[in-house]
Parts: structure tokens; sequence; C-alpha cells
């Protein structure tokens, strides 16, 4: 799922004059979560899995994403986030 370019704080780090300009053509919050409450809550998509969808709808993905990439990248995310080792994202346990 790709929510595309979200004007959210993630750019807060941005330098401030850099920030507001960078920001503008980029979309709200409100637009970027359209994709994924439409995947979340749709009837339409309601038995689909795997898929990739932007803008509410199905695309290719990049010829980079490759499920090897994907299994690495899910395997990264849960050592990071401590995914099955008692552990919240903090560490604690």
């Amino acid at each position: 799922m790709h929510p595309g370019v979200v004007a959210s704080e993630i750019w807060r780090r941005v330098p401030w004059p850099i920030r507001p300009i960078i920001k503008s053509r980029m979309l709200t919050i409100e637009e970027g979560a359209r994709t994924s409450l439409y995947c979340a809550t749709s009837p339409e998509v309601a038995g689909e899995s795997g898929l990739f969808y932007d803008k509410c709808a199905v695309r290719e993905p990049s010829k980079l994403a490759q499920p090897e990439l994907a299994g690495e990248l899910w395997a990264y995310s849960e050592k990071w986030a401590g995914a099955g080792t008692g552990a919240g994202a903090g560490g604690e346990g």
C-alpha cells in the first residue's frame, strides 16, 4: 500500500525555510490516509491479499519490490519492533 508523499510530521527536521516549500506539493494527512482506509474498510477488497494499492486502486509494484527483499525487510522490522522477543518497540520486556 502506498499512501503517497504526505505532508506529515516526518518532515519536522527539515529546516524551516525549506519545509513549507516542499510540503506545499505533498498530500495532506487526510488525503494520504484514503488508500489505507479504503484497504481496511472497503467490502470490495475484503477478500484480497498480497496486492499493491495506490490511490485506492490495484497497481503493479516496482520491479525492485522482490519477495526476497520483502522477507528481509519483514525480518528487520520484527527485530527493530521487538516482535517475538516479548519486548516492545521501546525495548522493554
